[in-house]
């Protein structure tokens, strides 16, 4: 079920919205995920930052700090968030506690996720 992500809907590089920021996809393209939550989703799938409580608890499975740390858009938008990973974040990036931890110290997952990401990238 997962697959490479297509972050050609996250981010189109070298385009900005109107207050010169980086685009990273419009409402629409992530089912309503709101801006600063596709950010650090980008910014925990490609640079490997620690997320904060709430997509932690998202990417760990952990419910209960998930909804006990979600701002007002984000607890909404729990179910649009799990779909999302579900469908297109890349496999070994998400599960448990483990899983994320090796995804942030650049592990297996990481580091084949990368290779594919350079030879799609390389292959257009």
């Amino acid at each position: 079920m997962n697959k490479l992500i297509d972050f050609s809907h996250f981010v189109e590089f070298g385009d900005v919205d109107i207050d010169g920021t980086p685009y990273i996809g419009s409402d629409s393209q992530f089912g309503g995920i709101p801006r600063h939550t596709r950010q650090a989703l980008y910014d925990y799938f490609i640079h490997r930052y620690e997320p904060g409580s709430f997509l932690m608890g998202v990417l760990t499975n952990d419910l209960y700090r998930a909804a006990n740390s979600a701002d007002a858009e984000n607890a909404t938008k729990i179910k649009a968030i799990v779909k999302w990973l579900l469908c297109a974040a890349p496999a070994g990036s998400y599960g448990s506690v483990e899983t994320v931890k090796d995804w942030l110290e650049g592990g297996a997952a990481y580091q084949d996720f990368m290779k594919r990401a350079t030879w799609a990238a390389i292959s257009q």
